[in-house]
């Protein structure tokens, strides 16, 4: 909105004259509020220029600089190259905290898979105690039920042979 949305639109620098020459810097101007206090200096800023801060042609944030003069051409040209490494500093730290983010989310899903790997190998480790104690059983139950069935199966054969004993004539 505004001067700010129309150069962070425009992408462009843009110097507002607020209207007080260089030799009135300190002079209370009727037409301007807000003074200028930055430790070393009292007063009017004679302008302010609005430079934007881009990187690969997309805005990354928006430099006011108040001015006690109107800046020359070696200084537009350094405040320039500034906003310049300014833009390329904010991709950078954007592009690192991005970085750091998907590094630590790598990170978690590492110890997840880490801690999904520990709980399958302990699962395999009880499935394998598991089958082996029901291979012991078995081969124990078979063991124990051939003796007595073979007994039940011999008893069963005198058992017959009796029955057919019996009814032949």
């Amino acid at each position: 909105e505004g001067l700010i949305g129309q150069i962070a639109q425009d992408k462009r620098p843009k110097l507002v004259q607020l209207g007080c020459s260089k030799g009135s810097v300190g002079n209370y101007i009727d037409d301007v509020d807000d003074e200028l206090d930055c430790g070393i200096l009292e007063g009017y800023p004679f302008a302010v220029y609005y430079v934007p801060i881009l990187f690969s042609g997309d805005l990354r944030g928006l430099m006011e600089l108040g001015m006690i003069h109107s800046p020359n051409d070696i200084q537009r040209g350094f405040i320039a190259q500034a906003a310049e490494h300014l833009g390329i500093s904010l991709y950078a730290s954007e592009q690192y905290a991005e970085t750091q983010q998907a590094l630590r989310i790598t990170q978690e899903k590492s110890q997840l898979l880490e801690q999904k790997s520990t709980e399958l190998r302990m699962a395999m480790e009880e499935t394998k105690r598991a089958t082996k104690a029901k291979s012991i059983f078995l081969a124990n139950m078979s063991h124990e039920l051939r003796t007595p069935l073979n007994a039940i199966l011999g008893y069963s054969e005198m058992l017959l042979e009796d029955l057919g004993h019996m009814h032949d004539p």
